[in-house]
């Protein structure tokens, strides 16, 4: 059996970090990369990873990571895992009011069956419950998440980190992680401030966009919340 390579993998769910954890492993000189989604594999019928494409990563963080997280361990004896939060309420406000959901605008139309909007849509119901922002619903499915993880790894301490970068875990906690010394610079915090603003404006008016192909039309299938 070939060894596989052990890697780091952020399993945070979006918005709790995972831009600002991507560059600070960039910058101890990881091969990282975050939203790694088209390393799924091309099918509507389930999602699965793509491990040719995985395996030319050091790290990975943010979708479709956190869904896969005990496949990953299994298929990466021996690798890392940090689990990025924030506080649930600055989590639920930054969901609602600096994200796009997709399945807010394209759930029940026919250009859902676009196998990369397909997709997007399974894993956001997986994960949070609901396609769109539910503020119920998500966090149910937040606190659901950080509990599966903390169990599943009750065992083992020394692979997982909690990190809270919003609440000062910086560069200690994720050098020693990683048997890292912790370098002489400022650590990264990305995707905050006025920008978000702009950049989801620029995704509203795409997803608004594509919701109106294929003349309206809509299908049979949606994406109903799950009942909690």
């Amino acid at each position: 059996m070939t060894l596989k390579q052990k890697k780091i993998f952020g399993i945070g769910l979006s918005k709790t970090g995972t831009t600002s954890l991507t560059q600070a492993l960039k910058l101890l000189h990881h091969k990282a990369v975050h939203f790694p989604f088209f390393h799924l594999k091309p099918q509507k019928d389930s999602l699965e990873l793509n491990y040719h494409k995985i395996d030319k990563w050091d790290a990975m963080t943010d979708t479709p990571i956190p869904y896969f997280y005990k496949e990953l361990d299994r298929h990466y004896p021996g690798s890392k895992f940090i689990l990025t939060i924030r506080n649930i309420d600055e989590w639920l406000d930054s969901c609602e009011n600096n994200h796009i959901w997709p399945g807010e605008y394209v759930h029940d139309k026919a250009v859902s069956n676009f196998l990369y909007i397909t997709q997007i849509l399974q894993l956001h119901h997986a994960l949070y419950g609901s396609v769109w922002f539910d503020r119920k619903r998500f966090r149910h499915f937040y606190h659901k998440h950080i509990d599966d993880v903390l169990c599943y790894f009750s065992n083992r301490p020394a692979d997982l980190l909690v990190y809270n970068i919003g609440n000062g875990d910086e560069w200690k906690p994720l050098c020693k992680l990683l048997g890292k010394q912790v370098p002489e610079i400022e650590f990264p915090r990305k995707n905050v401030g006025k920008h978000k603003l702009l950049k989801k404006e620029t995704r509203r008016q795409l997803w608004k966009a594509v919701s109106f192909m294929h003349l309206g039309h809509r299908v049979n299938k949606k994406y109903y919340p799950v009942q909690i």
